[in-house]
């Protein structure tokens, strides 16, 4: 059943998505957040082309790619690549 326009239904409902769209902005991570992660880690930067970074770690197969300036927001990809590496860098690091 859709509110009915004007109501405090309707109020209601636009106010809960605003919040929660303002949630998930907020929870955004910048894109220097996961340099610093992958820092702190570990993992070294070796430069790149452009805005983007290549990052390496020696218990890691496969280099990081993070592009963007260091004020924008992170992608959804950069972020769960970012996961993964720190969890491969741990597990690897435990396995020795």
């Amino acid at each position: 059943m859709r509110p009915v326009p004007g109501t405090s239904t309707e109020i209601k409902h636009a106010v809960l998505i605003y919040a929660i769209i303002m949630i998930a902005y907020a929870m955004l991570k910048k894109v220097r957040e996961l340099i610093a992660q992958l820092e702190k880690a570990g993992f070294v930067n070796k430069g790149g082309k452009g805005s983007h970074r290549k990052f390496i770690h020696a218990n890691v197969p496969l280099p990081i790619i993070i592009s963007g300036k260091l004020g924008s927001d992170a992608r959804k990809y950069q972020e769960k690549a970012v996961v993964q590496a720190l969890r491969k860098a741990k597990k690897n690091e435990k396995s020795k």
